[in-house]
């Protein structure tokens, strides 16, 4: 399964805020079969020496949400300039346990002052769900 986003989100927040439509839902036929996780995510950082760092969280058939990879430093994705456009990439291999369905949403946190305008520019961000078999 795969989603692409492309229209703009800025976010100045310094918590994890979700990315709009960074959404993407499966249902592993086994409950011994794995969820990989490729997200890869375009943002124009808007101000010098700020950055971000990302989070992908699941929640199963509706339940409450579970981070199941973050990122531990602030500013991971850093600029030291003005404006720098980036694209990072994440791949994880994630093991849920079930046979219901398994919802992903991509969040990130902005560091400090300023804003990060995702998808700027007509680029996309997209997150893909594949289920592995074990």
């Amino acid at each position: 399964k795969h989603v692409q986003v492309s229209t703009p989100q800025s976010i100045g927040a310094a918590s994890f805020s979700n990315l709009t439509n960074m959404v993407l839902s499966i249902t592993p036929s086994s409950a011994s079969n794995k969820i990989y996780v490729i997200v890869g995510i375009h943002g124009n950082n808007q101000t010098s020496n700020r950055g971000w760092k990302t989070a992908i969280t699941r929640s199963i058939s509706g339940g409450s949400s579970t981070d199941v990879f973050v990122e531990q430093e602030q500013k991971a994705v850093y600029a030291g300039q003005s404006e720098l456009q980036l694209r990072n990439h994440y791949h994880y291999l994630d093991s849920p346990n079930t046979t219901s369905a398994c919802s992903y949403q991509v969040k990130v946190h902005q560091d400090g002052g300023g804003q990060i305008t995702y998808q700027n520019g007509n680029n996309q961000s997209y997150i893909t769900l594949m289920e592995v078999s074990v």
